[in-house]
């Protein structure tokens, strides 16, 4: 599977109209990452979306595609190449990631008078509310978010060809508005996360890691770097 990282930075000179009409495209209202980089992709209004992306601030951002990137070169600088990874059984590569991490809920037992299907939880919002009538001062968040992210990565890599290694930390954890046209807000849990993983099946990982990790991927997240581990 070829996969392609790109760097996209936005021209100074780009032309202010140019972005108006790139931010008011689409349906999303308040995800201005999300347009230009969809017009960086697109080459057509049937074109699926077949790529990944990270806002790295500053007007800089990188995506992960199946194809180089073809339009948007009036908005952006781009930097693209083919990623040549050290893909054996047993390589070791370091890796960021921004992710929205969520768990899912088997469906209860049909009869049981509960929902049909089973519940999606943001690990984020699931495990680092505060918990009602805790003591101030006897959650230790960190500990917590560091658990619940590793048991979600751990749960991954079994699906998608790798294993963590002790060297995994989490490196910030937010929650982030989304503002979506003529629709409420949605909300939901990031945590950026960084280590190094062992490839158990370099072929399942490969896919894996084109396709992105955790949800709302649309939104700029799922995307991991990864480089060989020293």
């Amino acid at each position: 599977m070829t996969l392609y990282l790109n760097r996209a930075t936005l021209r100074p000179e780009a032309e202010r109209d140019i972005l108006a009409a790139v931010l008011a495209t689409g349906d999303v209202a308040g995800g201005s990452g999300h347009k230009l980089i969809w017009a960086l992709h697109t080459d057509g209004p049937d074109r699926e979306r077949d790529f990944l992306w990270r806002d790295a601030g500053s007007g800089t951002y990188f995506t992960l595609s199946r194809r180089p990137p073809e339009a948007g070169q009036r908005l952006f600088t781009v930097q693209s190449r083919e990623m040549n990874l050290p893909v054996q059984r047993g390589s070791r590569l370091r890796f960021t990631l921004r992710a929205n991490p969520v768990s899912a809920e088997p469906a209860p037992p049909k009869g049981s008078g509960g929902p049909r299907r089973g519940r999606r939880h943001d690990i984020v919002t699931k495990t680092l509310l505060p918990q009602r009538g805790a003591e101030p001062g006897t959650i230790d968040y960190d500990a917590v978010a560091l658990a619940a992210a590793r048991d979600w990565m751990e749960r991954r890599g079994r699906d998608a060809g790798f294993s963590l290694t002790k060297d995994f930390v989490v490196e910030g954890r937010d929650w982030v508005s989304i503002r979506r046209r003529r629709q409420r807000p949605i909300e939901i849990g990031v945590m950026d996360l960084a280590g190094v993983l062992e490839l158990t099946d370099p072929e399942v990982f490969m896919q894996a890691l084109g396709a992105g990790f955790g949800r709302s991927k649309a939104f700029g997240y799922g995307l991991m770097m990864v480089r060989p581990a020293e």
